[in-house]
């Protein structure tokens, strides 16, 4: 079977958020994950359902993590996570 809308939109979900700790935890599985990926966007869709322009979004969501070239919304996540750090270490220091 190849990819449908929600396998493409929950794996963008779990790489968006822990992607670059496993690359640098488990770089091993991050390859087998990148070959699996780059499989199963290669098999013939019977349907529809998942759109190609997401499978390439998602392809080189998975090859810029591979490559270490974070993007735009990485840079995001990494800025709200420092915020939230600041702000359990101002209630850590006020406790």
């Amino acid at each position: 079977a190849s990819f449908k809308e929600a396998d493409i939109e929950a794996l963008l979900l779990i790489l968006s958020h822990c992607g670059q700790q496993l690359r640098s935890d488990d770089p091993s599985a991050l390859k087998e994950i990148v070959i699996l990926v780059k499989d199963q966007a290669q098999k013939p869709r019977d349907d529809a359902e998942a759109d190609s322009s997401r499978i390439n979004f998602m392809l080189d969501t998975v090859m810029s993590l591979k490559n270490n070239k974070p993007g735009k919304q990485h840079a995001v996540i990494r800025e709200k996570t420092n915020q939230l750090k600041k702000v359990v270490g101002r209630i850590k220091t006020a406790a």
